[in-house]
């Protein structure tokens, strides 16, 4: 598949004793074995909570799907982007709405069922419904 650009990474950590050189890893290896250049990295540079809307790189991504300014979005785990069951879903749905493809390295088989408008709903429900859970 060719995917839209530009590619953008995001990367983030929840806490001060995580780090983000497993995500920068995953991220690399998927981008090697595909043979696909990432274009930019946006990093939350401070541990920050994916519970959190207010994350600064978060919110300029954000925008910058609404501006139709990013063609790919990729993330080692769909955590990454939100633990926040309304700001995920709200997030995929403007991704969708703005032709953006959101790649789950971790949750490989995403990119297919979001692209299918029956599984789209069920799939953004559920793994919101998780996400949420699993931070509580």
């Amino acid at each position: 598949m060719v995917y839209p650009r530009p590619i953008v990474a995001y990367l983030r950590v929840s806490t001060g004793k995580q780090d983000l050189e497993s995500q920068l890893m995953t991220i690399e290896a998927w981008s090697k074995s595909k043979d696909i250049v990432i274009d930019e990295r946006i990093v939350e540079e401070e541990p920050i909570s994916g519970a959190e809307d207010q994350r600064p790189k978060f919110q300029e991504l954000w925008e910058r799907v609404r501006q139709k300014k990013v063609g790919t979005i990729v993330v080692a785990e769909l955590s990454r982007l939100s633990r926040r069951m309304r700001t995920l879903v709200n997030f995929l749905y403007d991704c969708f709405d703005n032709n953006v493809v959101v790649i789950s390295i971790r949750e490989g088989w995403l990119e297919e069922a979001l692209r299918n408008e029956i599984t789209r709903p069920i799939v953004i429900s559920m793994f919101a419904t998780l996400y949420e859970l699993e931070r509580k």
